[in-house]
């Protein structure tokens, strides 16, 4: 990724939430299909932030070597992620890297691959808030052997019902389907997310 956060628009203080996510449904040359950006303030400080990325998570079993963490965690669906994690001070900003490890020679991992690259930049705006800007770009499902799953296997797991749609406007309906739950999700996130780096702040 070259300077992934120039995706994002200029940065600005007021209290507009940026929140856009593109999926790409058609098999071409470029595996990553969900492009999403992100940025918010929030009530907080960077060392607040930072505290969390550098706390121990729950149900995450976790190998370090320094400002980098290999992260072994099993989802609510029964997923195991691998995910690599590296973060930094540049300047005024704190930048966390994160990417998605398919391979892994101690751990065996679902057979349903997907590869996720995020970057983070958090930067305190006032004494009493941050900016939190995210760039993430994921793949679609895949197996090693046989390729990126099905429209109709990513919607079964997806849980979003074809029954009735056309086969050729099976991609674009699970799309739009994809795309509108990532809107739904957007605030619920956030605010778990910041409700845990204040929960974090108060803890030993």
């Amino acid at each position: 990724m070259h300077e992934p956060l120039a995706l994002l628009p200029a940065m600005s203080y007021d209290d507009e939430d940026c929140f856009h996510i593109d999926v790409r449904m058609s098999d071409d040359v470029d595996p990553f299909r969900r492009l999403g950006t992100t940025q918010y303030m929030c009530p907080g400080t960077v060392h607040m932030f930072r505290r969390l990325v550098e706390s121990n998570m729950q149900s995450v079993v976790e190998e370090c070597t320094g400002n980098t963490r290999l992260l072994h965690t099993t989802t609510s669906k029964g997923i195991f992620v691998n995910s690599l994690q590296g973060h930094f001070i540049e300047a005024d900003r704190f930048i966390m890297v994160m990417r998605q490890v398919e391979h892994d020679e101690v751990h065996v991992c679902h057979p349903q691959h997907k590869q996720r690259h995020l970057r983070t930049e958090v930067r305190q705006v006032s004494p009493s808030h941050i900016s939190v800007r995210v760039v993430s770009h994921a793949s679609h499902l895949f197996r090693p052997a046989t390729g990126f799953l099905s429209v109709d296997e990513l919607a079964a797991l997806r849980g979003i019902d074809v029954t009735d749609v056309d086969d050729g406007l099976k991609d674009e309906y699970v799309r739009r389907q994809l795309i509108q739950r990532e809107y739904a999700e957007f605030l619920p996130w956030r605010q778990r997310l910041i409700d845990l780096m204040h929960r974090h702040s108060t803890t030993n």
